[in-house]
């Protein structure tokens, strides 16, 4: 397939969805032309997927509503409509078992021949640097891994149009960059490159860009709550720990070895790039998996014999992708169900989850359905249905991924809380800010293994360990924005 780039203008273009009596989309105004890069940015719920489902065609052949304003979109050269390829926010869904087929699909159903599909697919997986994975099993791997995946599918068709959303959120740092300069190389190849994110960080200063707001509407600028800490990690009781821990998936990947502990009122930080094992590790401390060797203990009891049911009452675990935990069809309901589940009266259920859900800012959110909210509205009701339980062991997998700043910060002052309370929280995550603001101690892993346990204070200054697990990109040193020891450390 030819390198062609897409011509993109927008005038006055919104958006309703079906059903909705509030835009989603109002008035936005774009020029893009082919070979350029494009920034779609601002907070949760500002319209940035919902713009790109737009550019995709998504919207309204597949998703229904009401279109106003003027859309033009044709190919470089003939005119014709671009070939569009979209990366998902939500790297959960896939279509196939394997890595392989995943991949191939786009290809497949782009008309590629059958002799031309295998070549391909492999040299998308190589460009992407993941050839390992070719015959992996799409389940078992990480959300970072699946993220990779979705962009080897995207890149296959060599489209006219590249769509990123969100594409950085569950990638470590090192594989954040690879995304960004493959993107760029094919701006460089003709193509138009659009990527909408809510934060700026991999953004170079002067490039194009639409700052969106609460409404679907362009602006400059975004307001973002201030920041506070809580008092220092004064010592406390073994709350959850890992000796020797080992686990082996058939097809790749797991843990060897992992040597871990928790104390009451300590916030961990577990560290690693895409496919360390961070998740699989994280699963142990509930028993939705179960070691091959070595033990797990919580509030110092071997767990092997325990159902997953019975470490629930003292373990909350915050899935990476909340869908994977919500099921009711109103929130409410939702966040109160492992109270109702345990025989807590409706009342008093329901009451104990008003309070959580305000805490979380989603009060309003009670009688909604959660299938039917912002991923961002979806992350809170799924912690929210954690803390209600008053677990003493807190797990939270990526829980800043589908967050802007402001919710990201309302999650962390809730964590906050519960470490003054005695509860122990292991956070797994490869956000080194988040890291900063809420860690006592930072546990590294690497090649399966740990390959540092130290004060985060210590571990997130050192830039030769976070290079080593692509925490750091290679070229970070030169970036004052990424260096976290020097600059985000300061005033903790």
């Amino acid at each position: 397939m030819s390198a062609r780039g897409a011509s993109i203008h927008a005038d006055h273009l919104g958006f309703t969805y079906l059903g909705s009596r509030v835009p989603t989309l109002a008035a936005i105004t774009l020029e893009a032309a082919p070979g350029s890069e494009t920034w779609i940015t601002g907070p949760n719920a500002a319209g940035k997927s919902t713009l790109l489902a737009v550019f995709a065609g998504i919207i309204p052949t597949v998703i229904e509503g009401k279109v106003e304003g003027t859309l033009e979109m044709h190919a470089d050269a003939d005119g014709l409509p671009p070939v569009p390829a979209m990366v998902m926010q939500d790297a959960g869904v896939y279509l196939f078992r394997t890595v392989y087929d995943e991949v191939a699909f786009p290809l497949e159903n782009g008309g590629v021949s059958a002799a031309g599909v295998e070549p391909a697919v492999r040299a998308a997986l190589e460009l992407v640097g993941i050839s390992q994975l070719e015959g992996r099993l799409m389940h078992t791997l990480s959300g970072g891994e699946r993220q990779k995946v979705a962009v080897a599918a995207a890149l296959a068709v060599k489209p006219d149009l590249l769509l990123l959303d969100e594409p950085f959120e569950q990638l470590d740092p090192a594989s954040a960059d690879e995304v960004l300069a493959l993107a760029r190389a094919r701006v460089r190849e003709g193509a138009t490159v659009v990527i909408a994110t809510r934060e700026s960080e991999h953004m170079p200063e002067g490039a194009a860009r639409i700052h969106l707001v609460a409404g679907g509407r362009a602006a400059e600028t975004v307001s973002v709550a201030p920041a506070h800490t809580r008092a220092a990690y004064g010592g406390g009781d073994v709350v959850l720990e890992m000796r020797a821990v080992t686990h082996r998936f058939g097809s790749g990947g797991g843990v060897d070895g992992v040597d871990l502990v928790v104390h009451a009122g300590e916030a961990v930080a577990l560290l690693g790039p895409n496919g360390a094992g961070k998740t699989t590790l994280m699963k142990h401390a509930i028993g939705l998996l179960r070691p091959d060797s070595g033990t797990v203990l919580v509030l110092g009891e071997d767990i092997e014999r325990k159902p997953v049911w019975e470490l629930a009452r003292e373990v909350g675990l915050l899935f990476q992708n909340p869908d994977d935990q919500v099921f009711n069809r109103v929130v409410e309901t939702e966040v109160a169900w492992s109270l109702l589940a345990r025989g807590v009266t409706k009342s008093v259920a329901l009451e104990r989850a008003h309070a959580v859900m305000a805490e979380l800012g989603i009060g309003d959110l009670a009688q909604e359905n959660p299938h039917e909210i912002t991923a961002s509205q979806r992350q809170r009701v799924a912690f929210a249905s954690v803390l209600v339980a008053e677990p003493r062991v807190i797990i939270l997998d990526e829980p800043t991924k589908a967050l802007d700043a402001v919710a990201a910060e309302t999650l962390a002052a809730a964590v906050d809380r519960r470490l003054s309370d005695g509860a122990g929280v292991l956070l797994v995550t490869h956000d080194l800010r988040f890291a900063a603001r809420l860690a006592d101690r930072c546990v590294v892993l690497a090649d399966r293994k740990v390959v540092a346990d130290a004060p985060a204070r210590e571990v997130l200054a050192n830039e030769d360990i976070l290079r080593r697990v692509r925490l750091l990109p290679a070229t970070s040193s030169q970036d004052p924005k990424i260096n976290v020891g020097s600059r985000l450390l300061r005033s903790s």
